[in-house]
């Protein structure tokens, strides 16, 4: 997002009714219960707060400027307040400019001797933020006339959720993990540690924590950075510091900027919780890493496959509904408990495809990564993993490879339609190749 922005069109307000409306607007929002009174009878204050009181009227009174001399416009309003027969306990003073320390000083010490007001000033420096969080973000098109900002680097529970959904994978029930969220949620929340999550891909570790998150179980604020993100120390602004924050730093194993991350990370108050997932055989470096800094250290949180009858579970509700016995042997034999394969396989099968075929494509990439020098790594391009898909579904009969999708088309089917028939189930193959590629 860009503050410069923000700040050049603060500067350049000019209708100060609007003004007026932006900051009432803000204060609501921040908790206030704000009373505007603008206009020619305001007699010195813009809006109140509180209950009205015989003697000096509301406990706290709000003045709004656009005035470029700030400090003359303040204590102007003060004196008009006064001389009106109020005695408010505090004053709020909202400017659209920059202010110094020292000047803001002399004019709170003057507030407080001559009328023992407590005067609180924000200025520019304090409109910023305030327009630039999530909440705020409609405010600062409609007053300012600015176009949306890039998109969030640290997403908040709603905006990884639209995430999640794209990639479909948060489709299914969640189900099986009660003890190990249970068990994040004391390590993380109650003793104060970093988190490592460490399982094959899969298994579930990005959705556990959302789900965590998503539960209300912790009280703090959620944010999650996606693994194809870049990080940039300006990106720091949108975790607004001032609370408790818990930030997940999915497949932390593949990121080449973490230092730079968590030394960003490191400088916002409170230090932010930390949740990590990572491929077996990852945790160790990620550990070493956050050793260098000042968040607390780390413990690895091992995920193990859900057991049979949770995967039963899932793969019984919607939007797969598999009940038939033999379907579910086969997924629970294909996937060993890897609720990912599982899933996919469901889908290979509410497509008409054999879930077998899942096993020499898809799943090779959610598995565990084996040694190289074992097994070299062989190429994977779209183009090679198509035509895996169409070859794994020929079958051999009387000499002659014969599709599986030309032997389903009706004997009076038309070479047009079994034509189109084919190249339907081909576009449904690649789609959920695309899928199982997010799931690694």
């Amino acid at each position: 997002m860009s503050y410069d922005d923000t700040a050049r069109a603060l500067e350049a307000f000019t209708d100060h009714v609007r003004f007026e409306r932006l900051v009432i607007e803000l204060l609501a929002r921040h908790g206030h219960d704000v009373r505007p009174l603008g206009g020619s009878g305001d007699k010195g204050r813009d809006a109140v707060t509180g209950l009205y009181r015989a003697k000096g009227g509301e406990a706290l009174a709000v003045t709004i400027s656009l005035k470029a001399v700030w400090a003359g416009k303040i204590t102007s309003d003060i004196s008009r307040i006064i001389k009106n027969g109020f005695q408010p306990d505090d004053v709020l003073s909202v400017t659209n400019r920059s202010t110094s320390e020292t000047k803001r000083s002399e004019l709170q010490k003057k507030a407080a001797d001559d009328h023992k007001i407590s005067l609180t000033i924000s200025d520019v420096r304090w409109l910023i933020p305030q327009l630039h969080r999530r909440e705020n973000l409609d405010l600062r098109g409609e007053y300012l006339h600015l176009p949306p900002p890039r998109p969030s680097f640290f997403k908040d529970v709603g905006e990884y959720e639209q995430v999640l959904e794209r990639r479909r994978l948060i489709s299914s029930q969640f189900t099986g993990r009660s003890e190990e969220m249970d068990e994040l949620e004391r390590l993380l929340m109650i003793e104060g540690r970093s988190v490592i999550l460490e399982a094959p891909g899969g298994v579930g570790k990005t959705r556990l924590a959302y789900q965590l998150a998503q539960s209300g179980r912790s009280d703090a604020r959620w944010f999650f950075i996606d693994a194809d993100n870049r990080f940039s120390i300006d990106y720091v602004a949108e975790t607004e510091a001032g609370y408790e924050a818990a930030v997940l730093i999915d497949d932390a194993h593949r990121r080449d900027d973490l230092t730079e991350l968590l030394a960003g990370l490191e400088q916002r108050e409170p230090l932010p919780k930390l949740v990590f997932t990572v491929r077996p055989g990852h945790g160790q470096a990620v550990e070493t890493t956050l050793a260098r800094f000042a968040f607390p250290s780390a413990q690895t949180l091992m995920l193990q496959p859900i057991g049979r009858s949770a995967l039963v579970e899932a793969l019984g509700e919607k939007p797969y509904e598999i009940k038939h016995e033999g379907m579910l042997l086969r997924l629970l034999s294909l996937s060993e408990g890897n609720t990912g394969i599982a899933l996919l396989g469901a889908e290979l099968a509410l497509a008409g495809i054999d879930p077998a075929d899942l096993s020499q494509c898809q799943a090779r990439r959610l598995a565990p990564r084996r040694s190289r020098a074992r097994r070299p790594r062989q190429p994977f391009g779209a183009r090679a993993c198509r035509s895996a898909w169409l070859s794994l579904h020929s079958r051999r009969r009387g000499g002659r490879s014969r599709s599986c999708f030309a032997r389903r088309a009706s004997a009076d089917d038309s070479p047009r339609r079994a034509c189109r028939r084919r190249s339907c189930r081909r576009r449904r193959a690649a789609q959920i190749h695309d899928q199982a590629g997010h799931c690694a």
